[in-house]
């Protein structure tokens, strides 16, 4: 349901990472979230947005505790689904004067904290009308966990994902033995995460899976399909030279743009055996 990868080769100078963004959408929309996707410039900033973080309680109280999530619990005891909205934005309309737009640029920093190259933003005048434009209804289908090691010294591992209040309730998951997998009714794996690598250079991947007749199931009772929203960037290794950036024209003409980023989009319904 969502992932992150990062490879290198330094016998190259190169890396590559990739987010995997799995979400549940209606399939009448389905077309309008890939063509957005895919025309957008930069998939990043919340383009699609991250489902919530969970700072507040232990990783084994997730499904079993009604502080887990808590603005989704409802008064009926029942979680509600894990809703957002993709691609929505505010646009300029009928501008009340001719002040000029102001062009504000600013450093992007890729996961690992290293620059990867510049990014400008046009703001309006300050008197210019604003209209909200809405965007495509989306179903985040994980929860971040982000314990904060701070609260506790018998807890240090944090920052890894779990599924989201729905699939736990609708799914009947349980977690045991203080794991963050959960398990269905009879004991059997319904979801997985797994990490492994370096946390900030070389090779590293975290993903969280769902198993495919549990994730149907869902998708039957809810009537949407998975989609996949896939994006990352291609980089350098050697971008600096002691503290100093190495200048490369060719280089940021490729950041500017944004030629480094590769992306793609999969379909997935309950009724499929493949992924489109």
């Amino acid at each position: 349901m969502k992932g992150f990868v990062r490879g290198v080769d330094e016998s190259h100078d190169r890396e590559l990472f990739a987010f995997l963004r799995g979400v549940f959408v209606v399939r009448k929309d389905v077309c309008r979230l890939k063509t957005e996707f895919l025309a957008v410039e930069y998939p990043g900033n919340s383009k699609i947005p991250e489902g919530t973080t969970e700072l507040y309680v232990y990783a084994g109280e997730a499904g079993r505790r009604q502080n887990f999530a808590r603005y989704l619990y409802q008064r009926n005891n029942r979680y509600r689904r894990q809703i957002g909205k993709a691609f929505d934005q505010y646009v300029c309309v009928n501008p009340k004067d001719k002040t000029p737009p102001k062009t504000i640029t600013f450093m992007s920093m890729s996961e690992e904290g290293e620059e990867m190259g510049e990014l400008s933003f046009e703001v309006p005048g300050s008197n210019q009308e604003m209209r909200y434009v809405p965007g495509i209804r989306i179903e985040i289908p994980h929860i971040h966990f982000g314990w904060e090691f701070y609260h506790s010294s018998h807890n240090d591992f944090s920052a890894f994902d779990l599924p989201a209040p729905s699939l736990i309730q609708r799914l009947r998951l349980t977690s045991k033995n203080r794991e963050i997998d959960f398990y269905d009714s009879k004991g059997n794996p319904g979801t997985l995460y797994r990490e492994a690598g370096d946390d900030w250079k070389g090779n590293r991947h975290s993903l969280l899976y769902v198993r495919a007749d549990l994730l149907r199931r869902y998708l039957i009772d809810t009537r949407q399909v998975l989609v996949w929203c896939n994006w990352g960037e291609r980089d350098w290794l050697k971008k600096m030279k002691g503290h100093e950036e190495v200048h490369n024209p060719a280089r940021q003409r490729i950041y500017q743009a944004h030629d480094q980023i590769h992306r793609s989009f999969f379909l997935w319904n309950a009724n499929d055996r493949k992924i489109f």
